[in-house]
């Protein structure tokens, strides 16, 4: 099997609830048999085909709103909204997170097809302060009005 691996650092900022919800829906994706691919779950949410990769890519502004997350509880068969959210109310509001991203495309012998897989490694994790938050909005205040 041909393969190609890239690894890429990525520092992101981001509401802890929006990280725990991205990262408990891949996680649901993976976990069914057979797995729901992100297409498939833009698909079920009446969305964009690339709408659940731009939400677990980071590098886009795309996030689950509370329309999306109804949706999402019906489409996995969740019993309730506790089954979806944290046990706890997460403390941290805003935090910065530096991820490790490992992209890989496999050439599979068996179907003749490359197959993407990405995954992810969180290695480090900073509560921002109200200020700290405040300070990367006006550094980053040009990308934010792309």
């Amino acid at each position: 099997m041909e393969e190609i691996v890239k690894v890429e650092e990525i520092e992101i900022v981001i509401s802890s609830l929006d990280f725990y919800l991205i990262e408990k829906v891949r996680a649901l994706r993976n976990s069914t048999i057979p797995k729901i691919s992100q297409g498939t779950l833009s698909r079920k949410l009446d969305l964009s085909d690339g709408f659940v990769s731009k939400v677990e890519s980071f590098k886009q502004k795309s996030k689950y709103n509370i329309q999306h997350i109804n949706k999402i509880i019906n489409i996995f068969n969740l019993k309730s909204y506790s089954d979806l959210f944290p046990k706890e109310v997460i403390k941290d509001d805003m935090v910065r997170i530096k991820i490790k991203v490992t992209t890989t495309n496999a050439f599979d012998e068996k179907s003749k097809k490359f197959r993407l897989t990405k995954s992810y490694q969180v290695l480090s994790k900073i509560a921002l302060t109200e200020k700290e938050f405040d300070i990367w909005k006006l550094r980053n205040s040009t990308t934010l009005k792309q």
